[in-house]
């Protein structure tokens, strides 16, 4: 391709988001008593060694080759539907009888960008 700074600046903005959101999740998150939080620390690192590596081929080779886009966008569309963070946070439930119930509790998988991978697979339904 001629014009890899497009490619570059995407995947520059994939990885600086992927660094937020974990630590978004990893500190602000934890400490709230209210929220349940898991991260999967292997499929995270195995992910991100692998952006570094597209992210050194593509600032160090001068030409990109359509190959080279292909198979990013490929690893890109296939970790936007690996859960890396489970969170979850528990509410009281409102409406009539609430009182009778207990607590409820919320529940997201999360994938590397912060997206809800629940309400993707609810959607695509």
């Amino acid at each position: 391709m001629k014009n890899g700074k497009v490619l570059k600046i995407v995947w520059l903005i994939s990885f600086i988001i992927s660094i937020v959101v974990f630590v978004m999740t990893s500190i602000v998150l934890s400490d709230t008593y209210e929220i349940y939080n898991k991260t999967y620390y292997l499929p995270l690192l195995i992910i991100e060694i692998i952006n570094i590596i597209f992210g050194v081929l593509f600032f160090i080779k001068n030409k990109i080759t359509k190959s080279y886009v292909i198979i990013y966008l490929i690893f890109i569309l296939i970790t936007f539907f690996i859960p890396i963070y489970h969170n979850g946070n528990t509410y009281a439930p409102t409406g009539p009888n609430s009182h009778l119930m207990g607590l409820a509790f919320n529940e997201r998988y999360l994938n590397i960008y912060g997206i809800n991978i629940i309400k993707i697979i609810n959607i695509l339904k």
